[in-house]
């Protein structure tokens, strides 16, 4: 196992980026950036640099899927 210097982007249409950032902090302690310029609230940046394991990743993908699945961010309109 080595270090990952990588970033992944995730992009969800229809959905507050900001209330998905602060969500993602509070509830669960990841860290996510937000997209620039024309990107900015339209994408969610999670970085994995250094050494992450797969058990963070997935927690931070199983956080993620849970804020997407509660009713008051799904389908919520820009």
């Amino acid at each position: 196992e080595g270090n990952c210097d990588s970033l992944t982007a995730f992009r969800f249409r229809n959905q507050d980026m900001k209330q998905m950032y602060r969500r993602l902090y509070r509830d669960f302690g990841i860290e996510a950036g937000e997209g620039q310029g024309q990107l900015k609230n339209e994408i969610l940046r999670v970085a994995h640099f250094g050494n992450i394991s797969l058990e963070d990743t997935e927690a931070c993908v199983h956080a993620i899927e849970k804020i997407l699945s509660e009713p008051e961010l799904k389908g919520n309109e820009k």
